[in-house]
């Protein structure tokens, strides 16, 4: 097993760190639709560099900015701006260049591995490190700040290696995670788009077929064409909607540390409450007003700030009661399942309404009389657990594969603090 002494990243590069050079050569830049690939700062992430977001440069400027021109191997840090992002460029689309965020650093491969020293300057350790030396605004780091850098390095490549590879494959493993949860994010809004406009057949347990292929299943309306079993409702009609009124506003020294649950927007994540986060006031002020009183199923609703964050109330505790800020809706006429509306309410449907509402104006709150006037189609209650149920499935899936991204990224953090320090040495065989 090899030593591990502490150096510097000055130790372990082939070329002088470089980067764009003066901000007087960015007068040279326009961008064309083809020539030498530029690759800005905010295409390099964390590990990756996001090909989609390239630029072109000429050959002409790409020379005359020579001190930013990148080859295979190259490692690409951002020192502006979002600070510590960083990636190995692979050489797929051959020399490019970079622009004045970011630092190129070209590895000595004799004595390092380049995909060692990315995740060492991805690693928390460097993050803190860096962060101690930004003092302008925005954020900036200058060449020498990354020539000060120091960090403990097997001295043999070989373990070096390992290392690299270990981390690299679970970077794999995150990468491929993240891509499935977008696949199933992106599944779930076409699939939202379809339900709320075509439902659920009972007779097939699928989605009818389009409107141009079987126009007999649908009818016109105000809302435009819907399935011909399904009616058009509107909150005054059909919802219970309720705020906290202007002389029960609360104040912040009204707070405490235990009592009824206090529920505010902020508290609002991924449709759901999060009791843990919820201020708490006096029994007092929770019976003065019963009717936001919250109960299991309620759908709340932002109407200011960020408007239209919904959630169902799940775990509700024994009292809980709204800030100002949300709506509670219930549905008043057993002509829907709130949590049917609530998927509803996260649909083009409602966000034409607000568009309309707000007459192209900021939206910056929701007013009741407006939101009773929404209107939006209901199917047969059968028909909305079907459409329910087909997007809760999905979320499962989403949500699986965010906690399985949870779990690796946990995993990855712990590596990195064991193998980047020498906290933890890997077995390494040599050969004979």
């Amino acid at each position: 097993m090899s030593d591990i002494g502490k150096v510097g990243l000055k130790d372990v590069i082939k070329n002088p760190i470089r980067d764009f050079g003066s901000f007087s050569l960015t007068n040279l830049i326009n961008f064309v639709e083809s020539g030498i690939p530029f690759i800005k700062s905010e295409a390099i992430q964390n590990g990756y560099i996001d090909f989609s977001q390239l630029a072109f440069i000429t050959e002409e400027v790409h020379k005359l900015l020579s001190k930013s021109i990148v080859n295979k191997g190259d490692v690409l840090f951002t020192k502006i701006g979002a600070i510590g992002r960083g990636a190995i460029y692979d050489g797929r689309l051959g020399v490019c260049n970079s622009n004045a965020a970011s630092a190129k650093i070209t590895i000595n491969e004799v004595v390092a591995n380049s995909s060692f020293i990315l995740h060492i300057l991805l690693s928390e350790e460097t993050k803190r490190f860096f962060e101690k030396r930004i003092i302008s605004t925005p954020p900036r780091l200058n060449l020498k700040d990354l020539y000060e850098l120091r960090f403990p390095m097997p001295v043999n490549t070989i373990e070096q290696d390992k290392i690299a590879s270990i981390l690299t494959t679970i970077d794999c493993v995150i990468e491929r995670t993240e891509a499935a949860i977008e696949k199933y994010k992106s599944i779930k809004q076409g699939m939202m788009q379809d339900l709320f406009t075509r439902g659920i057949d009972a007779k097939t347990g699928k989605l009818r077929p389009k409107h141009e292929d079987a126009p007999e299943l649908y009818k016109k309306t105000k809302l435009g064409l819907i399935p011909k079993e399904w009616e058009i409702t509107n909150n005054l009609i059909s919802t219970y909607i309720k705020g906290r009124i202007g002389w029960e506003g609360l104040k912040a020294s009204e707070f405490i540390s235990e009592g009824p649950h206090l529920v505010t927007g902020t508290d609002l994540i991924n449709g759901k409450v999060n009791w843990s986060t919820c201020y708490h006031i006096g029994e007092l002020r929770f019976q003065e007003a019963p009717s936001i009183h919250l109960q299991n199923d309620d759908l709340l609703i932002t109407k200011d700030g960020s408007i239209g964050k919904t959630a169902i109330v799940e775990n509700c505790p024994q009292k809980a009661i709204l800030n100002s800020g949300l709506f509670v809706l219930r549905c008043k006429d057993e002509s829907y399942y709130n949590k049917f509306l609530y998927y509803i309410l996260n649909t083009e449907i409602f966000y034409s309404h607000l568009r309309k509402t707000q007459g192209g104006s900021t939206i910056n709150h929701l007013y009741q009389r407006e939101f009773e006037k929404f209107e939006f189609p209901i199917p047969h209650k059968s028909e909305q657990m079907e459409i329910i149920n087909t997007l809760i499935n999905l979320e499962k899936k989403i949500w699986q594969e965010e906690n399985y991204l949870s779990k690796m990224k946990y995993i990855k953090n712990g590596l990195m603090q064991d193998l980047l320090t020498g906290k933890k040495r890997v077995k390494v065989e040599y050969g004979s």
